[in-house]
Order: C-alpha cells, then structure tokens, then sequence
C-alpha cells in the first residue's frame, strides 16, 4: 500500500535552550529551557494526527522535550493500538538511557545527531 503524510511537531527550540532536566544535588531537579507544548497538549496533537493516519514526527533536543514526546506516542499507542504509524524523534541529543528503552518499547525511531551534543554541549552547563 503506497502512504504518505507525516506531522512533525517541534517540542522545544533545540538552540539556544532545549528542554532539559538536570539534576542540581540530592532529590534536587533543574528545570531548564522550555517546550513548546505542554503535555496534554503535544498528547492531544498526536492522538489527532494518529486518528487522520498521519505519522509522527517531533523534534525533541532535551530530556524534558523527549518525555513529553514519549508520553505523547504512549497515548497514541493505548488509543490506536497497532495501526501502522511511524513514530519518530529527531535530534535526542540531551537524552538518557533510560528513554532510549522507552523508545524501544513504544516503536519509536530516532534520527539522532550525536555532533550537535558533542559541539554544543558546554551550551547546555
């Protein structure tokens, strides 16, 4: 079956500041940079793309951004199972091992640019 159509949603600006959360000490969280949707937001845009049979594509460059992402293809898998949707995140260069298991068990492909951690990332302290 030929297909075509993909969304691609950009869930933090990637430069100068992704959406990142780092740890600053014991039980201690520093949120920095901010996404562009909130996560009931970016859910809902998914779960509509997944229902008019688009692909998902977003571009996530922090933790924080690739969560929210993640927890937005976790929707659109529990409302509509199987359907053959690709789903993909770009960039991920401040991530943590932990989401690439999520992404694993979700689907998910990731389109990585591993340069931009290594030659941006004293941007990111």
């Amino acid at each position: 079956m030929l297909r075509a159509g993909a969304v691609k949603l950009f869930m933090d600006p990637a430069y100068p500041s992704p959406a990142v959360d780092r740890p600053c000490g014991p039980n201690c969280i520093e949120h920095v940079g901010e996404t562009n949707y909130s996560m009931d937001e970016i859910e809902a845009l998914a779960v509509a793309a997944a229902s008019a049979d688009l692909d998902i594509v977003v571009h996530c460059g922090g933790n924080r951004a690739i969560d929210y992402a993640l927890g937005a293809f976790d929707a659109v898998r529990r409302s509509h199972g199987s359907k053959d949707l690709r789903l993909r995140i770009e960039h991920a260069f401040i991530a943590h091992a932990s989401q690439a298991h999520r992404m694993a068990e979700l689907g998910v492909s990731l389109v990585a640019q591993p340069g931009l951690g290594s030659a941006f990332g004293s941007l990111f302290r």
